[in-house]
């Protein structure tokens, strides 16, 4: 009696559900893999940028506390000249033009006691009472001034001239405002970077486009007419009330890193900024890096898993075709002995 033929039942091959696992595991570890690359490589491109502007600026504020204090220096070398000390004019001004050469001052003046400034050209001006280089009257050797209110950006430093103990007038140094802007030019992060300094009350002094130094230009006051300054000026209130740190803001359409640190010596805020986007500039062809390696992973992981693939399902494919030979009572071919052989569940199966 001939037995009916068995219906065989077809599933998906083992080879390729093999495949397509092994291809699933890969993709899934290479894209997991990769995201946290660029997670991580964007966290350390922002934090290591961040240390580099604070440091910059740091160095930066300690460049130009470095240049006030040889002016200092000069104008106390000068105030403790004896012909200064007597106080006479004539005596004064002669010493004061010969050292003139010698400086990197434009003007060397005398403050008397009542705040009337004398100085090298002839030019006499009365401080008001709340100029800041009136505290050298009152023993401070670091006073000093940012101002345009002559209707040109002058720095003014002046020291004590002291007799015997007792303060009898004040040395003063006037240079050009602008050279702090010029200082700035010098210092910046990267290729769009630029660096700018505050007084006390958030006031530009130094900034690349010298607009801003001569308008006086200051968002802090800007904000409360202007709402498009409130977030430039809310950063510039923390950075004026700081001693050192890293902020960051949007400026005209684009955000920014500023580093900023306080300039010895001063009320004075140095400020070092960079863009967002160029901090970020490596990130792409670090993707692009990052994608080519995942799709050059996939690619032989399929190869591989095609392979292993081959090597495990071949002999599972040949023993189902005997065994359904077999259950059609077809015993007309021999098994291939090396199936026999193997010491796996393969060689059970075929046994």
């Amino acid at each position: 009696m001939k037995l009916p033929k068995l219906k065989v039942i077809r599933f998906k091959s083992i080879k390729a559900n093999l495949i397509f696992s092994f291809t699933s595991l890969l993709l899934l570890s290479s894209v997991l893999l990769g995201s946290l690359s660029l997670l991580f490589a964007n966290r350390t491109l922002r934090e290591e940028a961040e240390k580099s502007v604070t440091a910059l600026a740091i160095e930066a504020a300690k460049l130009e506390a470095s240049r006030l204090e040889t002016r200092k220096a000069t104008l106390e070398t000068i105030a403790s000249i004896k012909e200064i000390e007597e106080m006479n004019w004539d005596k004064q001004e002669a010493i004061l033009f010969k050292m003139l050469e010698d400086t990197d001052f434009n003007l060397l003046g005398i403050l008397q006691m009542d705040g009337t400034v004398q100085y090298t050209n002839g030019r006499i001006t009365t401080l008001s009472e709340d100029d800041p280089l009136r505290s050298a009257l009152h023993g401070d050797n670091n006073a000093i001034n940012f101002s345009n209110s002559t209707g040109e950006i002058v720095l003014v430093q002046a020291v004590p001239i002291e007799v015997n103990g007792t303060i009898v007038g004040a040395v003063v140094g006037l240079t050009d405002g602008i050279a702090l802007t010029e200082t700035v030019l010098d210092m910046g992060y990267g290729k769009e970077g630029y660096g700018y300094i505050l007084n006390e009350n958030g006031t530009v002094i130094a900034h690349p486009n010298t607009d801003f130094v001569y308008n006086q230009k200051n968002s802090i006051e800007d904000a409360k007419s202007n709402s498009s300054e409130v977030e430039v000026a809310k950063v510039l209130e923390k950075i004026i009330s700081s001693e050192q740190g890293i902020e960051n803001y949007e400026y005209n359409n684009e955000v920014l890193y500023a580093g900023y640190a306080t300039i010895e010596g001063t009320d004075w805020t140095f400020v070092i900024t960079c863009t967002e986007a160029e901090v970020l500039a490596a990130l792409p062809a670090l993707q692009k890096i990052i994608i080519t390696t995942v799709v050059i992973i996939i690619v032989l992981g399929i190869i591989i898993s095609y392979i292993i693939g081959s090597f495990i399902a071949k002999p599972i494919i040949l023993s189902s075709k005997n065994m359904a030979r077999l259950a059609e009572l077809d015993i007309s071919k021999d098994i291939d002995p090396k199936y026999l052989k193997k010491q796996n569940e393969i060689g059970i199966m075929t046994n």
